[in-house]
């Protein structure tokens, strides 16, 4: 999928010109140090790299998009001196790059899979290179969860009842009734669109961290639609973390690993003994191999996200 640079949130149009005639004139850029080295200063600010990170627009040069985001106002400083150079026409003792002209990162920790969504989202206005709930899917053919886009037709066939939906809420607007009772209207979407709600006091008491926590949540909540209306109605009852639900639903973890560090990752993550059997797939001698681990283990709420964190794991199911 091609998304436009000028697009992205907080980025400047004529900034991305500059950039995109400098890769149409010398070619595509090699390395997040060829970018500063070749990209005018005047179309880079501290905003516009940042949000070119959150947005994934640097992932082919340097796909730990949170070290960018954090090492923005050294790579500022970088393209600043480097211009600076272009524009003096100064050049080494031996006539090439000297070693202070190397662009090292400062190491940061790659952000978790649900962290690297929410921070794409803010750039883009919407989730691109996968959703939050993706990792989910398993759980949601357990407990029968329905898509906001099935409500209306299950309802308009069944008839009021209580349905299970997965979602992260993206508004809560709180109000108070003329008896003086808060309530809220809530906005939540899945990967099929928003959806809203309403949940009165009772419910807001005690689920109202939970529903501005930003996390995925099983949500259940009453559905009916009224006679002449087109859209079902939906009275929040309750949530659960799907972190939580994961981790009491058994699932099966199939993970395809590149090198042996990708090994020792999942090792450290599976710590615990449990229901959940393992199947570790990898490339050998040219051939796809696929390994059932012995044990059966207990798996983290947070499963997904820690091993989306290894570059030497490629691929992480449940099903």
């Amino acid at each position: 999928i091609r998304y436009a640079l000028s697009a992205i949130k907080n980025v400047g149009e004529a900034a991305m010109e500059i950039i995109v005639a400098e890769r149409e004139k010398n070619g595509p850029f090699s390395s997040i140090q060829d970018f500063l080295n070749r990209t005018d200063i005047t179309a880079l600010n501290k905003r516009y790299i940042e949000n070119l990170a959150k947005a994934g627009a640097f992932d082919c040069l340097h796909p730990n998009r949170a070290e960018i985001f954090a090492n923005v106002e050294r790579m500022v400083a970088f393209a600043s001196n480097a211009s600076q150079e272009r524009n003096s026409s100064q050049i080494s003792l031996f006539g090439s790059e000297s070693s202070a002209n190397q662009f090292k990162f400062n190491p940061i920790p790659a952000w978790s899979y649900l962290e690297k969504l929410s921070q794409e989202a803010e750039a883009l206005g919407f989730y691109l290179s996968a959703h939050p709930l993706d990792a989910f899917q398993a759980v949601f053919d357990r407990v029968r969860v329905l898509s906001s886009s099935q409500i209306t037709s299950t309802i308009q066939a069944t008839g009021m009842m209580a349905v299970k939906l997965a979602g992260i809420v993206s508004s809560v607007r709180e109000r108070i009734s003329q008896k003086g009772n808060k309530f809220a209207f809530v906005t939540a979407s899945d990967k099929e669109g928003q959806y809203d709600m309403i949940c009165f006091s009772d419910a807001l008491l005690t689920f109202r961290e939970m529903l501005k926590s930003g996390q995925p949540l099983l949500i259940t909540a009453i559905a009916d639609i009224k006679e002449g209306e087109q859209q079902a109605r939906l009275n929040f009852q309750k949530a659960q973390y799907l972190s939580e639900v994961m981790a009491e639903t058994p699932s099966t973890l199939i993970v395809q690993i590149t090198s042996e560090k990708g090994c020792t990752h999942l090792k450290n993550a599976l710590t615990q003994k449990g229901s959940s059997p393992v199947y570790v797939g990898c490339i050998r001698g040219g051939h796809k191999v696929e390994i059932k681990l012995p044990d059966t283990y207990l798996l983290p709420p947070d499963i997904i996200e820690t091993l989306s964190t290894c570059p030497d794991i490629s691929d992480i199911k449940l099903v």
